[in-house]
């Protein structure tokens, strides 16, 4: 078979069923072979809104996400998602065509020296300059982006490589197993944390890709009465309205999840990086702490912060290991118990939202959260934009089950909906909502048109300060009164959704929110609420 037929195949081998992109003419027999094959490319309109639907994608499905574009061009519009897959830890293929071999070095159309550019965004970048060595190429690129912490892979296809033909030998294409982590290792941190006067543990996206790592997080911390919070962004690594959960750490957590962070002595740290926004800017939890740290990926242990000890291993493998090594009866229960109890009351008094007073025709971000409260079931999907109106989500909503959170904790702009349009292709029998602000929303509202074409009926709420929220309220803080680039206008968006075949709403006041979210719900194709916030409120810690 020719190269282009060769991917195709050895995407399939793997498991993949979708993939998503931005046509182009170097990767023609790419697409040729997607004709026959049982594999769906959903055609976006932009290959960055193809990089986020894909990494939405993979973190419902559990498949490795994937996305494609053009040369040079595409490949750089693909960047953003590229750079969030890294950060998220989120399995993605991004392949992209290259000039014939013979015109390389020679600034052809659309050239770029790919794998050097994308060899700093990736776990590994790679240009196929042999069709009989796709097989083999492409089997090591999907092993590497989802062996240890997962990640983006990026693959180079000169366009005249595809068109050759050779004799293919397919291989295994499956991960790599992690080692069994270390019983001493265990032992150790075990008898840290049930001597602990403050334990914790801190969950992070590693629980949620760790096969049953969720479900053995909980096991673990009821029989061992420890209580838990998330890393940023990683909501969904614990049941939020389970009596041992005390928040997530980072933007919008309110003040006690900080300081529950901080007073804890020992710490188990399982399946998270450390990543700066979780730790406050690397400083929680406090030096003084022993803190265990588990992570498939050795390269990560330590990495950030000081550590006391690092154990190698799958978050859901240790976990059991653990549990498994629990003493009977286990010490100091009763007691853990009494603590957590006034911890987690704690915890539920500071995130219950309380209706708030906003100017006439505003809407209170809350009482959105209060509705989809009511409204979604436990398996809903929500997906969220980066800005300042994602505090309210973070502090007042209970996500209760895996893989129902999708979030970037590179803090791109514009991911929301298509990581909700991927979000639904994965998951078409679960509700999916979209949170986003003005300036995020118009960066990729023509994904709309993707979600209309191929029945992803997701439902976006658009929080409309009419300026980027976020930056003006860094703005205010070091140059006050010295607005410069942050205002901005918002179209009719309930009118733009229709024009683009959507539903479109809008509201004026908290009582019409649950209305809106209903019929959007309710609308069998994809809905747009639009929804204006006080300008003035920048953020979920101004008191009002």
């Amino acid at each position: 078979m020719n190269g282009g037929r060769a991917v195709v195949e050895a995407l399939r081998r793997a498991g993949v069923t979708r993939a998503f992109g931005v046509p182009g003419e170097s990767f023609l027999a790419v697409l040729d072979a997607f004709y026959e094959a049982p594999l769906t490319f959903v055609s976006t309109r932009h290959e960055g809104g193809a990089a986020f639907m894909a990494s939405g994608y993979a973190k419902t499905s559990g498949e490795i996400g994937v996305c494609m574009g053009t040369r040079a061009v595409g490949a750089s519009n693909m960047a953003i998602g590229i750079h969030t897959a890294r950060q998220d830890s989120t399995a993605m293929l991004a392949i992209a065509g290259q000039v014939n071999r013979d015109f390389l070095g020679r600034e052809a159309f659309q050239e770029l020296d790919l794998v050097a550019v994308f060899s700093r965004y990736c776990k590994w970048a790679v240009q196929i300059e042999d069709a009989a060595r796709v097989p083999e190429q492409m089997a090591r690129a999907i092993r590497i982006a989802t062996t240890g912490r997962p990640g983006p892979v990026f693959v180079a296809l000169p366009e005249d490589m595809l068109r050759d033909t050779a004799d293919m030998r397919f291989e295994d294409v499956r991960a790599v197993a992690p080692p069994p982590p270390d019983p001493s290792a265990l032992d150790e941190a075990l008898a840290a944390l049930l001597a602990a006067e403050r334990p914790l543990v801190l969950a992070g996206g590693g629980v949620v890709t760790s096969p049953g790592g969720c479900d053995a997080l909980v096991r673990f911390a009821e029989a061992a009465e420890l209580p838990v919070q998330v890393a940023w962004r990683r909501h969904d690594a614990f049941p939020n309205d389970h009596r041992l959960f005390l928040g997530m750490t980072g933007l919008g957590a309110a003040s006690v999840v900080f300081d529950r962070l901080a007073a804890a002595d020992v710490v188990l740290a399982v399946g998270t990086r450390f990543q700066e926004i979780t730790t406050r800017g690397y400083s929680l939890p406090r030096r003084d702490a022993r803190v265990y740290q588990v992570d498939i990926e050795p390269a990560v242990l330590g990495a950030a912060m000081p550590i006391t000890l690092g154990i190698v291993a799958d978050a859901g493998v240790a976990l059991r290991a653990l549990a498994a090594r629990l003493p009977a009866p286990v010490p100091g229960v009763a007691a853990r118990r009494a603590r957590n109890e006034a911890d987690r009351a704690a915890f539920v008094e500071a995130t219950t939202h309380r209706p708030a007073a906003v100017p006439n025709g505003c809407v209170d971000p809350g009482a959105v959260v209060a509705a989809m409260q009511r409204l979604l079931p436990p398996e809903a999907i929500v997906a969220t934009d980066a800005g300042n109106f994602y505090g309210w989500l973070a502090r007042y909503y209970r996500f209760r089950k895996p893989r129902t959170f999708v979030g970037p904790t590179s803090g791109a702009m514009g991911y929301g909906l298509p990581a909700a349009i991927g979000a639904k292709l994965a998951r078409p029998d679960v509700p999916v909502v979209a949170w986003a602000g003005d300036g995020g929303f118009l960066m990729t509202m023509t994904e709309l048109e993707t979600a209309v074409r191929t029945g992803a009926n997701v439902v976006a709420l658009v929080f409309d300060n009419a300026r980027y929220g976020t930056i003006r309220m860094h703005q205010e803080r070091v140059y006050p009164g010295r607005v410069v680039a942050t205002d901005l206008s918002t179209p009719d968006l309930a009118k733009a959704a229709e024009a683009f075949g959507a539903a479109g709403f809008r509201v004026s006041s908290d009582a019409e929110i649950e209305d809106a979210l209903a019929a959007a719900l309710a609308a069998g194709r994809p809905a747009v609420i639009h929804v204006p916030i006080d300008p003035e409120w920048l953020s979920v810690a101004q008191a009002r």
